[in-house]
């Protein structure tokens, strides 16, 4: 569970998760299912990224998909969910992954706009 090291009464004090319903339906842990598939859609862009020039993130093909989870996470926890979710993918993948490519900034351009959130 992605945020169980500061919860308080059931609540993550990170992110404003609801741990206590991840611990009752391990199915509903979608923040963690999120994750891998965020590193699977950023290697995937990244690779697409070489390919293609590394055009603005609007541009790139799943570009939506990403955006899609920062939704869902703005859509549940706001801006600290969405921050959390970038600290999680920077834990797994690295700041930097594959030399100068920088994911967790890809990923932040690709949220530009879902409520207040600003690269």
């Amino acid at each position: 569970m992605p945020c169980s090291e500061s919860v308080v009464n059931g609540i993550c004090t990170v992110c404003e998760f609801d741990v206590a319903t991840w611990q009752r339906d391990p199915a509903n842990d979608w923040p963690r299912q999120n994750l891998q598939i965020l590193v699977d859609l950023v290697h995937e862009c990244r690779e697409t990224g070489k390919s293609i020039g590394y055009p603005a993130a609007r541009h790139y093909p799943r570009h939506q998909a990403i955006r899609s989870i920062g939704e869902q996470l703005h859509a549940v926890g706001g801006q600290k969910a969405m921050a959390r979710m970038l600290q999680l993918l920077e834990a797994e993948i690295g700041r930097y992954d594959d030399g100068d490519w920088a994911s967790c900034g890809f990923v932040s351009f690709c949220w530009d706009g879902i409520g207040t959130w600003r690269p």
